[in-house]
């Protein structure tokens, strides 16, 4: 059971038949598991592909990282509120961003960092008085969908497209939206390296089967790569820090 960050570098270790911590340390294995074996857990579960239909075991996985901005979710002791429209442009809202600070409506305003996005599932936007979910437009469809009498845009059948980083709403100027609510699955913690406690800092926000593929993930990347030599001067880096200090 990984109830800690130490507990899940032990059986790294023990995966790859290595009980001296020297062989792979820990700063080591912290590359290991945020740039290799997290980041193709990743793409292999959470498509960036819009309309992607999860199956049952992805929707568990899945299940600590969905992310609501609806005023009552709280994400590390923050809640997350809508999003308000960005400035001059009443359609147009942003994506959550690493870093980026959005303006935020409803019971309190400001500005709010929101967790990074990777994948958006849901979208609602508010019309003054209600909620509507939109639906997503496919850029295969886009023509017919916007000019059909049963399929068109209006007041209640609004539709949602993503570019550079925003959402443009389309709803055939009904009305102007005054804020969007999204639900997305957002990126996992990554591991921190500390240098000078040699230590690891790692936030388990995954279940124990999801952090075992993880693990396994890492055990067999590191166990293909080691002999590559493309790969060979990563691995060199301990050995050199090895004999360094004898």
């Amino acid at each position: 059971m990984f109830n800690t960050v130490e507990d899940i570098y032990q059986s790294f270790l023990d995966g790859i038949r290595m009980v001296k911590q020297s062989v792979v340390k820990r700063d080591k294995f912290t590359r290991i598991w945020n740039e290799w074996a997290l980041n193709q857990w990743v793409k292999d579960n959470l498509s960036i592909r819009e309309g992607f239909e999860y199956s049952d075991k992805q929707i568990d996985d899945l299940q600590s990282l969905i992310v609501s901005t609806d005023g009552i979710y709280n994400y590390n002791g923050t809640v997350l509120y809508p999003i308000a429209p960005v400035s001059g442009k009443t359609h147009v809202f942003p994506l959550p961003t690493l870093g980026v600070a959005l303006t935020i409506v409803g019971d309190v305003t400001g500005t709010i960092v929101f967790p990074k996005l990777k994948s958006l599932k849901k979208v609602w936007v508010y019309n003054g008085s209600e909620w509507i979910e939109c639906s997503p437009l496919k850029a295969i469809s886009e023509g017919f969908t916007k000019k059909s009498y049963y399929t068109g845009p209006n007041a209640t059948r609004v539709y949602y497209k993503v570019m550079n980083n925003t959402v443009l709403i389309e709803n055939n100027d009904s009305f102007d939206p005054t804020s969007i609510k999204y639900e997305y699955l957002r990126y996992p913690n990554t591991m921190v390296y500390n240098s000078s406690g040699n230590d690891i800092t790692y936030t388990l926000d995954l279940g124990q089967d999801q952090l075992e593929e993880i693990r396994d993930m890492a055990v067999k990347l590191y166990l293909e790569r080691v002999s590559d030599q493309r790969y060979k001067s990563f691995f060199q880096e301990d050995l050199v820090k090895n004999i360094s200090q004898i």
